[in-house]
């Protein structure tokens, strides 16, 4: 199974970053993470760029709410507009089928390894709204070989008052500026293993884990911006809710001057709750980003502290951890061929950790519609970790409608470092994608 992931995390590599279609969507919405997938599924490598040449905005934190207060009461007026048959109330269904298979061959040991990856997967999604008021989303993912059937989302979205928006159920909310560093599963070494066993870790996303969570999500427009809060509750548990055992998270984003600034924090369950003494919380968490578009080119930054005790925190012992990120992303997707670049630095502070400081750096870029077809992209993706002196890099090569509805993908991983021995871990992957949209 390992190596299936392995095959799979290199064939993945491809990715649609530099897809030829632009979408249209706020450019801050992060790549999306790594799934965070349950027992018995397979591990998808999802795609790293799937925003670089995405246009650029200059604020927008929270990519997935359906829509915004405002873009609800533009979008759907005419709904309004009475009924003229039985099927006033409108419902769609649409999925998303995809189809793989692929080698790979290891190169570590003594001798190469060549692995197998099969994949299907198809994700059906559904949507209901009566109004402008009301509707309704949900996903349902089946997946083979090791089969999968879930529901990946199902919420509702609500406007109130022409202004407050307000969304129940599961979904994956994502917040914050940070395209690369924005969850834990970006890195996979030894050092990030240490960090999350001792608790020290903090994703730049702090919602990061919503996707696994039953949230209340509320948005209300104040100004330039929008004041958000979240109430987010496990799924699968039989014990019935109480209030110490919600997590809590609010933001506070502004546009001042051209330039986005959000303030936000994350309260776990209290003390008290089971929830929390099974060690899984960490302590309440503050941050502080900031955002500014110069000659189209997005930089941004932001800081987030996990506090210990808020009686320390003019000290280190107020703290658990601080993450400091800085980045800059910029898209050249008016000329051909296209081309994406984001660079971002993370700084870690763990004072009471067995590392305290550590540095690390992600570099990701790619190149589309090359080829007499513009079918073509290729992408670089190279991370790497001072403290330990270890990274990754991969290199990633897709022909687009190389058959009818048909993908060729090849990948590069190297893994280098303490942990793979003086000699790099090679994997090399070719596949065939099927995709197919209804």
């Amino acid at each position: 199974m390992r190596k299936l992931v392995v095959a799979i995390v290199c064939l993945g590599f491809t990715w649609s970053i530099c897809a030829q279609e632009s979408v249209s969507v706020p450019d801050d919405s992060v790549t999306d993470e790594t799934a965070l997938l349950e027992e018995n599924e397979v591990v998808l490598w999802e795609d790293p760029f799937a925003d670089l040449f995405d246009e650029a905005e200059d604020i927008s934190v929270e990519n997935q709410a359906p829509a915004t207060p405002v873009s609800v009461a533009t979008t759907s007026a005419p709904v309004e507009d009475k009924p003229t048959n039985i099927f006033f109330k409108p419902f769609t269904v649409s999925g998303h089928l995809e189809g793989e298979v692929g080698m790979a061959v290891n190169f570590h040991d003594s001798k190469p390894e060549v692995t197998g990856a099969l994949l299907l997967k198809n994700d059906l999604n559904l949507s209901a709204r009566i109004s402008k008021n009301l509707g309704m989303t949900g996903t349902i993912t089946v997946q083979y070989p090791d089969f999968s059937l879930k529901v990946s989302s199902l919420y509702f979205d609500y406007l109130l008052l022409d202004k407050v928006y307000v969304s129940g159920g599961k979904k994956t909310i994502n917040w914050g500026y940070v395209q690369l560093f924005n969850d834990l599963s970006f890195f996979d070494f030894n050092f990030h293993q240490i960090l999350q066993e001792e608790k020290k870790y903090i994703p730049t996303n702090i919602l990061s884990d919503s996707a696994n969570m039953v949230s209340l999500h509320v948005q209300v427009p104040l100004w330039t911006g929008t004041i958000s809060g979240v109430m987010l509750y496990p799924t699968g548990r039989s014990a019935t809710p109480k209030f110490i055992d919600f997590t809590y998270a609010g933001s506070i984003e502004m546009a001042v001057w051209n330039t986005a600034i959000n303030f936000f924090g994350r309260k776990n369950p209290s003390d008290d709750s089971e929830l929390s003494q099974n060690g899984k919380y960490r302590p309440p968490v503050l941050g502080l980003e900031l955002k500014r578009t110069v000659l189209k080119t997005d930089i941004y930054g932001q800081v987030v502290a996990g506090i210990q005790d808020f009686k320390s925190i003019a000290n280190k012992d107020g703290y658990e951890s601080i993450i400091s990120t800085a980045g800059f992303y910029r898209t050249w997707d008016g000329i051909v061929p296209k081309v994406g670049l984001s660079i971002e630095y993370q700084y870690i502070y763990t004072p009471h950790g067995a590392t305290i400081h550590t540095h690390r750096t992600a570099f990701l870029g790619g190149v589309s519609s090359l080829g007499p077809k513009k079918n073509i992209k290729m992408a670089l993706d190279w991370n790497h970790q001072y403290v330990l002196n270890e990274g990754e890099l991969k290199l990633g090569l897709t022909v687009n409608n190389i058959f009818p509805h048909a993908n060729w993908k090849a990948g590069l991983e190297m893994l280098y470092g303490e942990a793979y021995g003086a000699i790099p871990q090679f994997t090399l992957a070719t596949s065939i994608v099927l995709l197919m949209d209804y």
